[in-house]
């Protein structure tokens, strides 16, 4: 018999068990609900999840449930309740604003994608993630859970496991978790993950099996690559209307578009992969302001068709100036080299004055020589001249000597001719007059 002490233990280990169910659950069904609309005063109710998947590389927040799931007109009112029964909100199929993907028309595939938009004003925290990355065929015989509201009633849940992996349909499994009516549409998990698994279709009525349509590979693939078609309108966060007119291939494409700015100007006219082209109406409030031309979403200017940005001025260019066959470039100063002179083993450098182009080369100019002066013949000159004075003024006077530099009565001998001066340094210099 097992003793206190193991029952507390075991009942220890049940409790924390069921708390992180409990609280794997709530996570999940945060971001799951049920669906219901009326037909023929008929109440129908099912099942959906709310994903946050990828559209042309931007977050695209969406529904979804099985295409039999709403089983509706384009115009009945569809009302979804969430996070546990504590919110909802309504929408109809025919609403221009929504992306509605139906995967019969895709891929023979029981789902249906209807894009949330601002105006339904869900927390983006309530939106749930697909389990990517995975190979099916690694999944065979892994627990599962499923949170349902069967037959439109309260929360509950089940487990089970992954028995068959369907080759020949495309992205389809069977499990043997209990469901009941009203199921189709809610969302499978691996035990104990958040991350959305796939979507219970239903039940085969051949083989007894539930069957459920794996979201990775083919489902994921058709919502990333889906382009919008037909009438469609699109609004600005605070809810108001941004564009009206037709889509083709995910562009605005449009002859009679109507697109609104945020300054409120509404511009009516034609629209060519999603910009404005040709003669368009601007209109502010209830009054026809002009009509302007438009190529590529630039305004053109009728007169001489240029395109004239709104906002943006040219860039202005440095300005190029010739003259005389000249080129001044303005603020570009041309550079200066460095030019290194080596003399006497030295590396003087010095700064290069920029060369003039195209002016005329001036003419060279006859060196002039170089003037070597002999001292001694200089004097010898001078004291040719003293001599030829003094002679003429008296012997008193004195003489010069070319080779001292100096005058002196004391030179001793003079005759016509030749002179010598005795105090000469040099010794005996003799001139010849």
């Amino acid at each position: 018999m097992d003793s206190v002490e193991d029952l507390e233990i075991i009942d220890e280990s049940i409790v924390k068990k069921s708390i992180k169910r409990i609280k794997h659950i709530t996570n999940v069904s945060k971001g799951c609900g049920k669906i219901s609309y009326q037909k023929n005063k008929n109440n129908y109710k099912s099942n959906f999840v709310l994903l946050q998947l990828e559209r042309n590389k931007k977050p695209f927040f969406c529904i979804m449930t099985n295409e039999h799931a709403i089983n509706c007109e384009q115009n009945e009112e569809i009302t979804i309740e969430y996070d546990n029964e504590h919110k909802k909100f309504s929408f109809k199929l025919d609403e221009e604003e929504r992306i509605i993907i139906r995967f019969k028309e895709e891929k023979n595939i029981d789902l249906i994608v209807i894009e949330i938009i601002p105006k339904d004003k869900i927390d983006k925290s309530s939106f749930l993630f697909p389990k990517t990355n995975i190979e099916e065929n690694s999944l065979l015989n892994k627990n599962i859970q499923l949170i349902q509201h069967p037959k439109g009633g309260d929360l509950s849940y089940s487990d089970g496991k992954i028995i068959k992996i369907y080759e020949k349909f495309q992205a389809m499994f069977s499990h043997d978790a209990s469901t009941e009516f009203g199921s189709s549409g809610c969302p499978i998990v691996l035990e104990n993950e958040e991350e959305i698994l796939g979507i219970h279709r239903g039940g085969d009525a051949k083989s007894g099996k539930n069957i459920g349509i794996f979201l990775g590979g083919v489902v994921l693939d058709i919502v990333k690559n889906y382009k919008r078609n037909g009438k469609y309108k699109e609004y600005y966060a605070n809810g108001k209307l941004k564009y009206e007119g037709n889509f083709s291939n995910d562009e605005y494409n449009d002859d009679n578009g109507k697109y609104i700015d945020e300054q409120g100007y509404t511009y009516l006219g034609k629209f060519e992969e999603g910009r404005k082209n040709g003669e368009f109406t601007i209109i502010k409030g209830e009054d026809e302001l002009e009509s302007k031309l438009f190529k590529d979403d630039k305004i053109v200017n009728d007169k001489k068709d240029e395109i004239i940005e709104k906002k943006d001025e040219p860039e202005k260019k440095d300005e190029i100036i010739e003259k005389k066959d000249e080129i001044i470039e303005k603020k570009d100063e041309p550079e200066k080299k460095d030019e290194i002179i080596e003399k006497k083993d030295e590396i003087i450098e010095k700064k290069v004055e920029p060369e003039k182009k195209d002016e005329p080369k001036k003419k060279d100019e006859p060196k002039k020589k170089d003037v070597n002066i002999d001292t001694n013949q200089f004097w010898k000159n001078v004291g040719s001249v003293l001599f030829h004075y003094f002679k003429f003024v008296g012997d008193d006077i004195g003489y010069i000597c070319p080779g001292c530099r100096h005058a002196s009565d004391k030179h001793k001998e003079i005759r016509m001719g030749v002179w010598t001066c005795s105090e000469c340094p040099e010794g005996n210099n003799t001139c010849i007059m």
